[in-house]
């Protein structure tokens, strides 16, 4: 009796440290909202690169926008 209460005591012992645990570090978000994270955060800085490129070019004297693209 005494060996099932120690056993007893020991379970409730380390769920404890579990749950501790467990909520002091919760689990990381699942790997496909992680990797849409990634993939939105390096989108921006390549989106923020295009962006600086293309201000920097101006269409030459006597050209509109239009005709460079056209």
């Amino acid at each position: 009796m005494a060996v099932e209460i120690l056993r007893t005591n020991n379970r409730d012992r380390e769920e404890s440290v579990c749950a501790h645990l467990a909520s002091r570090f919760p689990s990381p978000s699942p790997p496909h909202s992680l990797t849409l994270a990634v993939a939105a955060h390096l989108a921006s800085h390549l989106l923020a690169s295009v962006v600086t490129a293309s201000s920097r070019v101006r269409p030459s004297e006597g050209q509109s926008g239009r005709e460079r693209y056209d």
